[in-house]
């Protein structure tokens, strides 16, 4: 456990070695854009959405960033000196990665209690749903995208979001105007269902998350033990 904490202490000195202030930016800007726009008629849905999509992206880029610090300041090399076995110093990354998730969790729900202030608020169940969304969403996609990280060097990666990003919107943009109708009844079945069949949705959800983060530290940590550093 010690030398687990030593490696949280030390990836939180890299996610901040620039300050704290761009990360307070980053915090304040979903709440400042409920209070801009949130009191508009119609739009409160919309912004939820956008707020949704905003604090799954934020922790993914976050943890991205300490990749990209590394190799800017060759502290990968130093990785291979430090009394951290490796093991330990991938273990405290995920813990990074779950404290900056559960941050943005609280940051949603401080969205959400804005959009009551100012009039456009929403039901507690689609509340809930949102917290589950922003937790499950961002930690399922730091999964996918930590092992890569590892693998690969952080100007690859962003080539490769870059492009990978690109392929899957033109590719789910397709499909939606092939398959219009056929989407919308999907779309519409499985939102009536998560609603109506939670009890089975939720432990299917964290069955679904648990595996992810699961097989993500499995070959993360296979590859992080066989690279050169």
């Amino acid at each position: 456990m010690n030398a687990i904490a030593k490696a949280v202490r030390l990836d939180r000195l890299r996610m901040t070695a620039n300050g704290m202030l761009s990360m307070l930016v980053m915090a304040a800007l979903p709440p400042a854009f409920v209070l801009l726009l949130g009191g508009f008629d119609g739009v409160s849905i919309v912004v939820t959405g956008v707020i949704e999509g905003m604090l799954m992206t934020v922790p993914a880029a976050l943890t991205m960033n300490l990749f990209v610090y590394e190799d800017q300041n060759n502290h990968r090399q130093m990785n291979a000196i430090v009394p951290i076995a490796r093991q330990y110093q991938l273990v405290g990354r995920y813990l990074i990665m779950a404290v900056v998730d559960v941050c943005a969790v609280m940051d949603f729900a401080l969205c959400i209690g804005l959009t009551y202030v100012v009039g456009g608020g929403t039901d507690l169940t689609s509340a809930l749903v949102g917290l589950a969304v922003v937790f499950g969403g961002s930690i399922v996609m730091e999964s996918i995208l930590l092992p890569l990280m590892y693998r690969f060097s952080s100007a690859e990666i962003v080539l490769l979001l870059m492009v990978g990003l690109m392929l899957v919107v033109f590719a789910l943009c397709a499909l939606a105007l092939l398959f219009k109708a056929q989407v919308t009844a999907i779309v519409a079945c499985l939102g009536a269902h998560v609603f109506v069949l939670m009890p089975l949705t939720v432990p299917i959800g964290v069955a679904f998350v648990a595996i992810v983060v699961a097989a993500s530290l499995s070959i993360s940590l296979r590859i992080y033990l066989r690279k050169e550093l």
